[in-house]
Order: structure tokens, then C-alpha cells, then sequence
């Protein structure tokens, strides 16, 4: 008789948590100015994960940022075409893969995270990251979708997160990013209480 056991999604708490270093972009010759937030998108670029969208609804904000790119993938060259079409390419920051060790302090240097996964072609496929910057008490921008799956396995709410209904919605995403613009500490304090 074949068993079949499910193993849910864990996070090693050593390693992400809201205590340890942060990522030293310095050591990249990367120069982000104290205080200007880092919204961080870790995966690959693709479609359906809300990229450009992401960079339009960006490009309609008044305040300054850098848009952290973890990511390697089909979809990237055309992310920095449409970001130099948009005016905002020096605001991009693209790392590629990195190690899974540095991810921990990829979080705790990153103000957002974004995962914006809509109508993803495996519906029962969801990215770990949520989970890891809940660890790491970093705020949250996702798609419905997203924290559908997340509230499957973790009692999230929305109050602590930013959901948005359709991330293909730029109004929708420019109203959640300044929201979040207008106030990341208060984001950061809901993350705390994930």
C-alpha cells in the first residue's frame, strides 16, 4: 500500500528572522541613499507575475525608490526597456539569482516585497518568499491570488498586508504604492504583527 505525505512549506527561523545582517549592496558597487525605499521582487521574470505593471504603476509615483530585481528570466530585458521608456531605469537594481543564504538578508534590507503572481498557468504552485519576509517582518504587497494561497496555509490577514484584487489594475497598484509611500513604517509595524 503506497503512503502519500504532505510536507507544508517550512521556514528555517535561523536564517530568516528580523535579527541579522542586512545585504551589503556596498560591496557590489551598488549606492542605494539612506532612507529611499527598496522594493524587492525575488523570481523569475515572466509573464504573469505582474513586472511591468509593477514599472508603470512606479513610474506614476512622486517619491524616490529603487525597484531591487532578484530575478533572471525571459522577461527582463523588456523590463529595462519599458523602465528607460518610463524615465525611472536608474531606479531599477538588478542583482539576478542569488544564493539562498543571502536571501535572508535581501528581506531585512528591503522596505516591500512584491509578488504579484496572477492567473499562474500551476494553480497549485505558490512562491515561498511571502512566507520567508513574513519571517523576516517585511511588508507585503501581493496579488488576490497570492494571499489566497498564503491563507490556505497561514492565518493571514489583510490589514497586515497590501492586497491587490487584479495587479494588471495600474490605478489599483498606484493607490497601494502610495499608501505605502505615504507611511512604510506603519507597513512595517502591520508586518510585525503577522
Amino acid at each position: 500500500k503506497e503512503k502519500i505525505i504532505t510536507i507544508p512549506s517550512a521556514v528555517d527561523m535561523g536564517a530568516f528572522s528580523v535579527n541579522g545582517q542586512k545585504f551589503d549592496f556596498d560591496k557590489r558597487n551598488i549606492h542605494i541613499p539612506q532612507g529611499v525605499p527598496i522594493i524587492t521582487y525575488i523570481g523569475k521574470a515572466h509573464k504573469n507575475k505582474g513586472l511591468i505593471e509593477i514599472l508603470e504603476a512606479l513610474s506614476g509615483i512622486n517619491s524616490d525608490f529603487r525597484l531591487l530585481l532578484v530575478s533572471n528570466g525571459a522577461l527582463l530585458d523588456l523590463l529595462f526597456t519599458k523602465a528607460h521608456e518610463l524615465g525611472i531605469a536608474d531606479k531599477l537594481v538588478h542583482l539576478g539569482f542569488l544564493p539562498p543564504w543571502e536571501i535572508p538578508n535581501v528581506l531585512r534590507s528591503s522596505d516591500l516585497l512584491i509578488q504579484l503572481e496572477n492567473n499562474f498557468s500551476i494553480p497549485i504552485h505558490g512562491p515561498q518568499q511571502p512566507y520567508e519576509a513574513i519571517a523576516c517582518q517585511t511588508p507585503l504587497l501581493l496579488s488576490m491570488e497570492i494571499f489566497k494561497k498564503i491563507q490556505m496555509r497561514f492565518p493571514a490577514k489583510p490589514k497586515n498586508m497590501i492586497v491587490v484584487s487584479d495587479p494588471k489594475d495600474i490605478n489599483s497598484l498606484k493607490n497601494a504604492l502610495s499608501d505605502f509611500f505615504a507611511s512604510p513604517p506603519h507597513y512595517k509595524e502591520g508586518a510585525s504583527e503577522i
